[in-house]
C-alpha cells in the first residue's frame, strides 16, 4: 500500500489505527489519504465502489473527531495526519528500526517467472485483506503451484503491512516447538509459557497486536497415510491450534498448504465465514503458453490447449518436458504432439509417487479401476469392479478424498446427469505404466 521507502510513515499510521481502532478495511483508505489520493483514485486502487471508500472514510473520521463536511473533511485529515507524523518523527529514537513489520521466509522458495494466476491472487488477497479471512488452506496436487502462489501472495501482502512467518511441516515439527519459534519471531520479548494451551494463547494475543502471514507449507506430512485428513499420531494439537486461531478474533491469517484435504479445517469452513478452503487446479490455454514460451518452446493456441488436456495444466510437468522437447524436437510441441503420447519425467513421477504411496488400499484399488476401464464410471460401475465388490460406504470416503488430492476428476455433463469419475490422461499414463505394469 505505502511504498517501501517510507517505512516510518508505515510504522506511524499503524500505531494510529491501534490507538484508534481503526478496522484493516479502514487503515486502507486511511493510508492512501495521507499519500494525496481522492476518493475516485482510491475506488480504483482497491477495486470498490466509492460508496464504499466513503462509507469507511466516515468511520476513519469519527474515530479521528474529524469535523465538517465532504473535502474539508479529508483536508483536515490529512493536516492531522501529517502534523502528528511530524511530532513522531522528532521523538522517534534514532536506533529504532521503523521496518517493525518483520519477516521471516524459512524454507520458502526463491519466486521467479510467475506465470497468471492473476484471478486467483485477487481472490486470496480480498479473502484476507477485505473478508478478514483467519485462516485459509491452499489444496491442490504436487507441482500445480500452490506453494509458488503463496509466496508471490506473501511478497504482495508484505507491502501492505503484514510481517511474515513461513515454515514446512516436511520434517514433522512438534507444535510446540514452531509456537516457540513463532513467539519468538512475534515478539523476543515476552515470556513464553510450557503449556501448548498457554502458548497458543498467546499467539493469538499477539496475533491481534499487528497483521502477520503465517505460512505453513508442506502440511500433509503430519497427516497419517490413508486417510481422510487425520493427523498423524501425537500431532493432534495442530487440529487445536488451526481451530482456534480460525475461530478467534484477530487481525492475521494463517496460511496452511497440502496436498491433501485436512478434516478439521474443512469443518471450521461450513461454520465459519472467517475460515476458507481454497483448491488449485492447473494452468489454463493461455498461462501454459505463456509458461512453455518462456522455457524456448513455439506452438500455437491449439497446442497449447492440447497440454492442459494432456498435462492437467501441472507447471511443473510441463517445465521437466519442456527440456525433453527442446532436446529432440527443436523445440517444436507440434512435432511432439504429432506422437500422442505423454511423457512423465523422473522429477514429477517421484511426486506422483509420493502422493501414490500416501494412499490407502481402497483409494489404489479405486484408482486401478478407473485406469483398467480407461473411461469415466459410475458409482455402481466403481462397486462392481472393485475386487471384493466393495459397498457404497466403503466407497465414497476414499472418492472424496482422491478428488481432493486431484488424483480423480468428476464429470457430469448436464446436470440432473448421472456423475461419472475419471482420470486425468497425466494419472491414467501415470497408474498404468508405473503401478499396474509388471516390474
Amino acid at each position: 500500500m505505502i511504498g517501501k521507502t517510507d517505512l516510518k510513515l508505515e510504522a506511524f499510521l499503524q500505531q494510529e489505527a491501534k490507538q484508534r481502532k481503526i478496522s484493516r478495511s479502514e487503515w486502507e483508505v486511511m493510508a492512501l489519504i495521507t499519500q494525496g489520493y481522492d476518493i475516485p483514485e482510491i475506488a480504483e486502487h482497491i477495486k470498490i465502489q466509492a460508496s464504499a471508500v466513503r462509507q469507511r472514510l466516515s468511520q476513519v473520521y469519527d474515530k479521528f473527531e474529524i469535523a465538517g463536511r465532504g473535502p474539508v473533511k479529508m483536508a483536515k485529515l490529512q493536516k492531522f495526519l501529517m502534523s502528528r507524523y511530524q511530532e513522531y518523527q522528532t521523538v522517534l529514537p534514532e536506533t529504532t528500526d521503523p521496518n517493525c513489520f518483520k519477516n521471516d521466509w524459512g524454507e520458502a522458495p526463491k519466486l521467479s517467472g510467475f506465470h497468471g494466476r492473476q484471478q486467483q491472487l485477487t481472490l486470496l488477497k480480498n479473502q484476507i485483506l477485505q473478508q478478514q479471512c483467519r485462516l485459509l488452506a491452499i489444496q491442490g496436487m504436487g507441482g500445480i503451484g500452490k506453494t509458488r502462489l503463496i509466496v508471490k501472495l506473501g511478497q504482495i501482502l508484505q507491502n501492505q503491512s503484514y510481517c511474515l512467518f513461513w515454515r514446512s511441516l516436511k520434517n514433522t515439527p512438534s507444535l510446540s516447538d514452531l509456537l516457540t519459534k513463532l513467539l519468538e519471531f512475534l515478539n523476543n520479548e515476552i515470556d513464553i509459557p510450557e503449556s501448548i494451551e498457554g502458548k497458543i494463547s498467546l499467539v493469538i494475543e499477539q496475533l491481534n497486536s499487528s497483521p502477520c502471514l503465517i505460512i505453513l507449507d508442506d502440511a500433509e506430512h503430519i497427516l497419517q497415510s490413508g486417510s481422510s485428513g487425520k493427523y498423524i499420531p501425537g500431532y493432534d494439537d495442530y487440529g487445536l491450534f488451526f481451530e482456534l486461531v480460525g475461530e478467534s478474533k484477530h487481525q492475521s491469517c494463517l496460511v496452511v498448504i497440502s496436498q491433501e484435504k485436512i478434516r478439521g479445517i474443512s469443518l471450521s469452513a461450513q461454520l465459519s465465514s472467517q475460515v476458507h478452503q481454497f483448491f488449485l487446479e492447473g494452468l489454463n490455454a493461455e498461462e501454459v503458453g505463456k509458461l512453455l514460451q518462456e522455457q524456448g518452446l513455439k506452438g500455437s493456441a491449439t497446442h497449447w490447449q492440447e497440454m492442459v488436456h494432456d498435462y492437467g495444466g501441472n507447471p511443473l510437468a510441463l517445465k521437466l518436458l519442456s527440456l525433453m522437447i527442446i532436446d529432440l524436437f527443436q523445440g517444436e510441441i507440434g512435432n511432439f504432439l504429432k506422437h500422442r503420447t505423454i511423457v512423465i519425467k523422473e522429477g514429477f513421477r517421484e511426486i506422483l509417487d509420493n502422493q501414490f504411496y500416501r494412499l490407502s488400499d481402497t483409494q489404489k484399488q479405486i484408482l486401478f479401476c478407473l485406469a483398467e476401464a480407461g473411461k469415466p464410471l459410475s458409482l455402481k460401475d466403481l462397486q462392481e469392479k472393485s475386487d471384493d465388490f466393495l459397498s457404497l460406504s466403503k466407497i465414497l470416503e476414499p472418492l472424496e478424498s482422491l478428488l481432493g488430492r486431484s488424483l480423480v476428476e468428476k464429470i457430469q455433463h448436464q446436470p440432473g446427469n448421472e456423475v461419472l469419475f475419471g482420470l486425468q490422461p497425466l494419472i491414467q499414463k501415470y497408474i498404468k505404466q508405473h503401478q499396474l505394469s509388471p516390474l
